[in-house]
């Protein structure tokens, strides 16, 4: 009999793939970098994220149409801070690395009169983590203009609450749910060096493949009173600023002809 592969099978799998892939890009590219000086670049970013959120905004939705008075959308997952940590070997014209971050957004559905009220919450928490390569297109003094491509694995949480108060009466009721989406994303950087610190701003775009929200375990799919299934469509544009420092440099090899 043939076992089913679980999602965390899939991801695990995922993760040593991704570390082979990377070991191999920096040892390949490293070949060829022996001519320019080399550092290792510890960045920190901070910036704005914007997600689509298409199922999870029909969700709300098909709560409006089911709420026995008529509610109101106050928040629909609005773009909202994004953080993030990368750490990169990097020379003059390309550098390539590992990173990981974090961003949220959120979902309210309210009804408010003189005998009580009805709030809906639907928190959205992802956390991302993966590779990335950038090449210079535009060189300039101690810093130049990069494009970039990156892959990336987000582990999303999503919390539904409901509360609900009818004069003296209260009820309230919560859910936890998990997915996971496998993102592939472009950037564009601008990165300036003075001394052993350098200043950049990004923008990028990131696509995404979600999978099926879940309750507990992978194979547990959560599906709404109407009988859909929920996912978290992360896809959306990236901008941050970030200021990196130097952990480690190597002078230019001097090659003899």
């Amino acid at each position: 009999m043939i076992e089913k592969f679980h999602i965390g099978s899939l991801n695990m799998l995922k993760w040593y793939l991704t570390f082979v892939v990377l070991v191999n890009i920096l040892f390949t590219e490293s070949i060829y970098a022996q001519r320019y000086g080399q550092r290792v670049i510890v960045t920190v970013n901070a910036g704005y994220a914007t997600t689509s959120q298409k199922s999870l905004k029909n969700y709300q939705q098909e709560m409006l149409s089911q709420m026995p008075v008529k509610g109101k959308i106050t928040n629909s997952f609005p773009g909202y801070l994004n953080y993030s940590f990368d750490i990169v070997f990097f020379d003059s014209t390309y550098y390539a690395g590992f990173m990981m971050g974090h961003t949220s957004t959120g979902g309210r559905i309210q009804y408010n009169d003189y005998s009580g009220s009805i709030t809906a919450d639907q928190l959205v928490k992802m956390n991302y983590r993966g590779i990335l390569i950038a090449k210079r297109i535009i060189p300039m003094k101690y810093g130049g203009i990069f494009l970039g491509t990156e892959l990336l694995a987000y582990h999303n949480k999503v919390e539904l609450k409901y509360d609900e108060i009818v004069l003296d009466q209260k009820y309230a009721y919560s859910e936890q749910l998990e997915s996971l989406n496998i993102a592939a994303g472009f950037f564009a950087i601008a990165q300036k060096r003075v001394e052993a610190f350098f200043f950049k701003a990004s923008v990028g775009y990131e696509f995404h493949f979600a999978t099926e929200l879940y309750v507990d375990d992978p194979e547990n799919i959560f599906t709404t009173p109407s009988g859909n299934t929920l996912k978290v469509n992360a896809e959306g544009f990236r901008f941050n600023l970030g200021v990196g420092y130097t952990l480690y440099k190597r002078s230019p090899k001097k090659v003899k002809y």
